[in-house]
């Protein structure tokens, strides 16, 4: 007959081996899910300009492109029009989202980005600490374009929503810009902007 001490030591290793046994069981099963949903190396998912609208009608457009299929750099023009168009929603979702709490940081974040001309305009807008009940707004832009374009100057239309909560109530609203933009010392800078309600 085995002893008490025995006996404890088979049953205690038996259990470990079972647990040991299940985890090993689950990440393998783990593993294999992750391999299943991995996006396959042959395609290359592309969002084209042309299908953004599709995005407000919750629906994700995707162009599948042959594996071999050559990818062709882009061109110093492209990515300077696409660096004046994060610029321009960069912009205008900082100078759109504020709060009673911030005290003004969104209008003084937009220094680095305003040419001085600009600039002066904006920091007049600056005042007293806000008081009273919280209110608070947060802009989105969903769509943007390059519409004028010189190497020092350009102009982008830009759509986006802006939603406000005051005295607990959320109100969302939508709003289209036109931003016009300068190239300074080498930068691109915001030189002008519309703010119309749709």
């Amino acid at each position: 007959m085995l002893s008490l001490r025995t006996r404890l030591f088979i049953i205690i290793s038996v259990f470990v081996l079972l647990v040991l046994g299940i985890s090993i069981a689950l990440l393998i099963s783990r593993k294999q899910k992750e391999s299943k949903t991995d996006i396959p190396t042959s395609t290359v998912n592309i969002i084209g300009t042309d299908q953004i609208q599709n995005f407000n009608n919750n629906q994700t457009p995707i162009r599948e492109v042959p594996a071999g299929t050559p990818i062709k750099p882009a061109t110093s023009e492209e990515v300077e029009k696409n660096t004046v168009k994060n610029l321009a929603r960069i912009f205008l979702e900082r100078y759109g989202s504020y709060s009673t709490d911030s005290n003004y940081d969104n209008i003084r974040d937009l220094e680095s980005l305003s040419t001085p001309s600009l600039w002066l305009t904006l920091k007049t807008r600056i005042g007293r600490p806000p008081t009273g009940d919280y209110s608070g707004s947060l802009a989105r832009v969903y769509t943007s374009a390059v519409t004028e374009w010189s190497k020092d100057s350009s102009k982008v239309v830009v759509s986006l929503t802006q939603e406000t909560e005051k005295n607990g109530v959320s109100t969302e609203a939508r709003y289209s810009s036109e931003v016009t933009l300068k190239k300074l010392n080498g930068d691109w800078r915001v030189d002008a902007f519309t703010w119309v309600k749709e």
